[in-house]
């Protein structure tokens, strides 16, 4: 119900609010979860089929914010496996980092679907942001969090947990599968990144505005943040 929203709204809803609270309950009472090793196994399993199931339909999926959606359950997935390892800790670092940066692309994405005749269609992408360059690139930005590139926030929280995981005692099985939702989602951004660079395919005189004021201190504001809250 949430894709037929105003971006902002998907913004509040999809990355920070209603699809966290979940695991934000689940942090709160962990010490309750923590006390049962049979309940805590099951849930890593589903949270790990979880994050493999998203980034499957992700590889997929066309439509903008459909994208972003399953992005975001992907990373739900991700911070409840981390969770349920037993780092409490940094699963919650992560879903704040996960907070900033997805908001940012939601509202950086809600910018280039208007000047996209609101078509959400990930194949009507383009020219490398000609007709929206600041939105495009706040939303390239994003993308090297999502990717955890290092020295931008995303890699301080997703690198840890990716480290500790290596250390653990799981069976080869979990660890495979949450390196290969890793490549599913370098893959999913990679072809945002060849649908947005590709041939111009809509004409300028049909692109509606450029960024709102508003929205562009939205932007620089959230933007901000999303560089250097994981270093400090």
């Amino acid at each position: 119900m949430a894709m037929a929203a105003p971006t902002p709204i998907s913004a509040l809803v999809h990355s920070s609010t209603l699809v966290t609270a979940g695991l934000y309950l689940m942090m709160r009472f962990s010490y309750l979860v923590y006390s049962n090793v049979l309940l805590v196994n099951l849930l890593l399993v589903c949270c790990v089929f979880t994050s493999f199931y998203a980034g499957i339909n992700a590889l997929f999926e066309m439509d903008l914010k459909k994208l972003i959606a399953l992005s975001t359950l992907s990373h739900l997935g991700f911070i409840g496996m981390a969770l349920f390892r037993g780092l409490l800790y940094l699963s919650f670092f992560h879903l704040l980092v996960h907070a900033f940066f997805k908001s940012v692309l939601f509202m950086a994405m809600g910018d280039v679907i208007t000047n996209m005749l609101h078509s959400q269609d990930a194949r009507f992408l383009s020219g490398g942001g000609v007709y929206t360059p600041f939105s495009f690139y706040v939303i390239i930005i994003r993308f090297m969090n999502l990717l955890g590139l290092p020295s931008i926030r995303g890699f301080f929280s997703k690198d840890f947990i990716l480290e500790s995981l290596n250390y653990s005692n799981f069976s080869f099985m979990v660890v495979f599968v949450v390196y290969l939702n890793l490549v599913f989602t370098y893959y999913y951004t990679y072809k945002l990144f060849r649908f947005g660079f590709g041939a111009i395919k809509l004409p300028p005189f049909l692109i509606a505005h450029g960024p709102l004021y508003l929205h562009v201190f939205s932007l620089v504001f959230l933007g901000f943040f999303r560089v250097v809250f994981g270093f400090y």
